[in-house]
């Protein structure tokens, strides 16, 4: 973007999404918490389970921003995200 590193989302998918969550293995030869007895229920996560969030992460951009970040890096940065900005907000 405009000559300022970054890169598309922030992680790739929601956490409840990860294989540890998805294939219910935390803990070796155990299904807690998931199946836990003491939760006394199931614990499911899965796919839209937070669709606000799913879709945030489809179209969230990461920017690199450091302590060693001078005030010029801070507004080419700045600059770069009001130039895309009003382009796509004119271009839609």
């Amino acid at each position: 973007m405009e000559g300022i590193l970054c890169s598309p989302g922030y992680i790739p998918t929601c956490v409840y999404e990860y294989d540890l969550f998805i294939n219910k293995n935390v803990y070796p030869g155990s299904d807690c918490p998931f199946g836990c007895k003491f939760y006394g229920k199931e614990i499911k996560y899965g796919k839209g389970l937070c669709p606000t969030a799913e879709d945030i992460l489809k179209t969230s951009i990461r920017l690199n921003v450091n302590e060693f970040y001078t005030q010029d890096d801070l507004n080419d940065t700045i600059n770069a995200i009001r130039k895309v900005s009003e382009y796509y907000s004119y271009n839609k």
